[in-house]
């Protein structure tokens, strides 16, 4: 889905798997928003700090709106780790390449699923 959405746009994964900087991400302020979701979701101790960050950063409505896109996420991923969804052998085959880059087959989930490891 990243590959596809991605067609004719230059898309560095760095951001996802080792940088934060605006200049890696190409998001104004990325790299106060992915530590916050970063600290939301491993449940740390600088959510409020991060939080805070994103306040400070973009406002109280961005806060929510951020917040909400996290738990959006956290939501999708419950749900097809608890019926356990198939990633399908087609969309297994397409990106396969983009998994390998940016690290998802080292993710619990990936094995569960049986995932090919390329």
């Amino acid at each position: 889905m990243l590959r596809a959405s991605s067609q004719g746009s230059e898309v560095d994964f760095d951001a996802i798997t080792g940088g934060a900087s605006d200049e890696v991400t190409g998001v104004a302020y990325g790299a106060e928003l992915i530590a916050y979701a970063d600290a939301v979701v491993a449940r740390s101790a600088d959510v409020t700090r991060t939080r805070d960050a994103v306040r400070k950063s973009l406002g109280d409505a961005a806060v929510v709106d951020v917040a909400a896109v996290i738990a959006n996420f956290q939501r999708m991923v419950r749900i097809a780790d608890g019926i356990g969804i198939p990633l399908g052998e087609e969309l297994d085959l397409r990106s396969a390449d983009l998994r390998h880059e940016i690290g998802i087959n080292d993710f619990a989930g990936a094995a569960e699923r049986a995932i090919s490891a390329t």
